[in-house]
């Protein structure tokens, strides 16, 4: 499997209470009942690993168990429970979202969020 963290330096996290956040564009499988009515989506990713590498293989197995083919790596940061709590930035609403996330990934391994667009999306 050809991984982006593999192009890269390795990267680790340096406490047990951060996650990695990758975000993936994905479209659905051909055997995805979404697949005629949804062009493709940005798969985001919580993950309990210790490296990058790890975190992105789980994130594409996660991916896959949704019936979703990841097609490129977008993007990854490292992130934990307080990131969120203290960003001014977002609502509560969408802070209260991220943190299920996060709780989601501790307890599973992996927290999976797909926000898709229409398969006639301009740009899809």
């Amino acid at each position: 499997m050809n991984l982006y963290a593999d192009t890269i330096a390795p990267v680790s996290r340096t406490k047990p209470d951060e996650l990695f956040l990758i975000r993936m564009v994905a479209k659905p499988s051909p055997q995805n009942p979404e697949a005629t009515e949804v062009g493709g989506a940005y798969a985001n990713c919580w993950v309990d690993a210790d490296d990058l590498r790890v975190a992105e293989a789980k994130a594409i197995e996660r991916i896959e168990s949704e019936q979703w083919q990841p097609t490129k790596f977008d993007h990854w940061e490292i992130v934990c429970r307080s990131c969120y709590v203290e960003d001014s930035n977002r609502d509560d609403a969408e802070r209260q979202e991220l943190l299920e996330r996060v709780d989601e990934a501790f307890e599973y391994g992996v927290s999976l969020t797909l926000n898709c667009w229409p398969i006639d999306a301009p740009d899809a």
